[in-house]
């Protein structure tokens, strides 16, 4: 009879600095206002661009995006950028810098407790789908202007740090490293600008330009 191995589990030492006692126990996804939010967002993104782009939700309570969605051949919201997002990306600011390199995104994302996987944590897959959508919102910055679906991302490498307590506001970058024809290559970082800049989790990804750009 074929002995079985007892099941094993790794777990990864937790920063000091993330208490426990901020931690929600709510599963009620609540509205994010600017007096929610964190100090350290006052001054984000002053000298950067706001991105606006139709077909998300906008942080103001003025705008929907199901018209827009609609008529532009969507099924549902948007999973990133929509108010019921089990992690949203409140808005994202960009800098564009001559021949793309440096070129970088940085974002504001909220980690409602609808994220939860272990008690009081959010699942890691939550910090893997905010690189997947910064590395692929900083492709589209690629040429010097925001071009929404002007690629795709091919490939992300996503590295966890330290685990994400419910409820948490984070500040995601990421920066164009490298750039051959229409490979561009993308590093990220997901930090606690509010506990000391802890790192959360880091990221690297390639993103590849079309041959030709969407009207």
């Amino acid at each position: 009879m074929l002995a079985l191995a007892a099941p094993t589990c790794a777990f990864i030492k937790l920063d000091p600095r993330i208490s426990s006692t901020s931690l929600m126990t709510t599963s009620t996804v609540t509205e994010i206002s600017e007096t929610t939010l964190p100090d350290w967002t006052s001054d984000f993104g002053r000298s950067k661009e706001k991105l606006i782009v139709g077909e998300w939700d906008d942080d103001e309570d003025s705008y929907d995006s199901t018209e827009y969605r609609r008529k532009g051949g969507w099924k549902g919201t948007d999973f990133m950028h929509s108010k019921n997002s089990a992690v949203r990306v409140l808005r994202y600011y960009a800098d564009y810098k001559k021949d793309s390199v440096g070129t970088s995104l940085e974002g504001i994302v909220e980690f409602t407790p609808n994220a939860e996987s272990h008690s009081g944590y959010c699942h890691g897959g939550s910090m893997c789908a905010v690189f997947d959508d910064a590395i692929g919102w900083c492709g589209f910055l690629a040429n010097g202007s925001c071009a929404p679906w002007s690629g795709f991302t091919a490939q992300i490498n996503t590295a966890l740090a330290q685990p994400v307590p419910c409820g948490s506001i984070l500040c995601i970058k990421a920066r164009i490293t490298k750039r051959d024809d229409r490979k561009v290559y993308i590093e990220a970082e997901l930090t606690d600008p509010g506990n000391e800049n802890l790192v959360h989790a880091t990221g690297e990804g390639l993103f590849i330009l079309k041959r030709t750009m969407p009207e």
